[in-house]
């Protein structure tokens, strides 16, 4: 019975062993990535912020309740933009305007 428990200390204790180098692995990985990253980045084909977070469109929202005509009336013949077909929802209606080219 003592050598079974001292066989269980000795691999509870090569098991913290074990995490311990896997740690060390994982940070190891991760420097190893942090310095590989950058430079497989720069080789590439330039990639930039504003082409993956822009869309051709625009998108405004209103904080506060407008009675529909006056926002038409505002958005087509004060700012010039062109009516698009709305949008039937379930509380109402999403009135588009088309700006620019598209």
């Amino acid at each position: 019975m003592v050598g079974a428990g001292i066989k269980g200390t000795r691999c509870q204790k090569s098991g913290a062993g074990l995490t311990i180098l896997r740690m060390r692995a994982l940070i190891h990985a991760c420097v190893l990535l942090a310095l590989v990253v950058p430079v497989a980045a720069q080789s590439g084909s330039p990639v930039s912020l504003a082409s993956l977070s822009t869309q051709p469109s625009m998108n405004v929202f209103r904080r506060f309740a407008v009675e529909p005509a006056k926002m038409v009336s505002f958005y087509g013949e004060v700012l010039g933009l062109k009516p698009l077909p709305s949008i039937k929802l379930a509380g109402g209606e999403m009135i588009q305007f088309g700006v620019g080219t598209t």
